[in-house]
């Protein structure tokens, strides 16, 4: 099931049953004697009800609305499920009424970010977003992270000039908690409910500026599609960004970070031998012993003898037992099973 959270709405004029005109501001452009704008706009309505824009000329509303409409069901997401509720919250503020069926069937989505929280157990590092952080994605993609008390998560731009994509993952407590707005946000809904909700999930959306990137992820940018839609819109947008995305790199990042370069040369040469003994300790001792016959039994002043061989050796014997994924593979696992 898709789940939206901030979206851009086109819906034909016949979806507003009445309105607040005191709560709107006009605008009107006329050149040449010939009307070429008649709007009214809401700005600001409440929380989540951003913008409302009926336009007389072109005979049809536009509405910004994210998930914070539906109060203390946040984190749901605008879906199929939700979709009356959000609009029985829009009504209620008593600027507009809305007919949900019309805008249902006949509204067509000009902007959406495609939303899971996704929680994800299976990974045992010791942090997500800076692991994440480290993927070497193809060139035509950016990444910026953020790793501050305030703003905790990255993004994945596309560098394309005329199809960008844009992926996010961030926690979205640490948001809330930490900006005016979220602040307001949460003093009027339950708190406890939402933090419940949220608790242990990395929120994921894939953000849809163009009509072709939302027909292109989801088949079409009708509302009524995209809400039925069982499309797994971040799933196949992360595979899409980090499918170029080296394992022998991701690997060679991972496996000594924190280490200094000559730890780095040091150990990958004692590898080697191992290797070359085809992990036979006998094989391995008997060198060692020829090698150094005074004091392999001990550590040298080098740091190099049998203790450091055995833990190397240990090390590879049990990475070759258990083949581990890769911080992606186990992300597009976690989102291919959201609900």
């Amino acid at each position: 099931m898709i789940r939206l959270d901030s979206i851009k709405i086109l819906a034909p004029t016949d979806c507003l049953v009445d309105y607040d005109n005191n709560s709107f501001k006009a605008s009107k452009d006329i050149e040449r004697g010939v009307i070429v704008k008649d709007s009214l706009t809401a700005n600001n309505i409440d929380f989540g009800f951003n913008r409302f824009v009926i336009d007389s000329k072109a005979d049809n509303v536009v509405f910004e609305v994210s998930a914070k409409a539906l109060k203390n069901d946040y984190s749901e997401g605008i879906n199929i499920n939700t979709f009356n509720q959000l609009i029985d919250n829009l009504n209620r503020t008593n600027v507009v009424k809305l007919d949900a069926s019309v805008i249902y069937n006949e509204g067509k989505l000009l902007r959406a970010d495609v939303t899971d929280n996704v929680k994800f157990d299976a990974y045992k590092g010791s942090n997500f977003y800076t692991d994440m952080a480290c993927i070497p994605l193809p060139n035509k993609y950016d990444i910026t992270s953020y790793d501050r008390v305030k703003n905790l998560g990255l993004v994945f731009k596309g560098k394309q000039k005329s199809f960008k994509e844009r992926q996010i993952f961030y926690d979205k407590i640490t948001e809330l908690v930490s900006n005016k707005n979220g602040k307001a946000f949460l003093n009027s809904i339950d708190t406890h409910k939402v933090f419940k909700d949220f608790k242990n999930t990395i929120r994921t959306e894939g953000n849809f500026n163009q009509l072709k990137t939302i027909r292109k992820y989801i088949g079409s940018n009708e509302l009524s599609d995209v809400l039925s839609s069982n499309a797994k819109v971040n799933y196949e947008l992360f595979k899409k960004i980090t499918k170029q995305a080296d394992t022998e790199v991701l690997q060679l990042f991972n496996r000594y970070e924190g280490m200094k370069l000559k730890d780095v040369v040091q150990r990958r040469g004692i590898e080697g031998i191992i290797q070359d003994a085809g992990y036979n300790w006998q094989y391995l001792e008997l060198w060692l012993k020829n090698m150094s016959p005074n004091n392999y039994r001990r550590t040298s002043d080098r740091g190099v003898g049998i203790p450091l061989f055995k833990k190397i050796f240990n090390e590879l014997k049990a990475k070759n037992n258990n083949v581990d994924a890769t911080i992606i593979d186990l992300f597009l696992d976690a989102l291919s099973n959201v609900a």
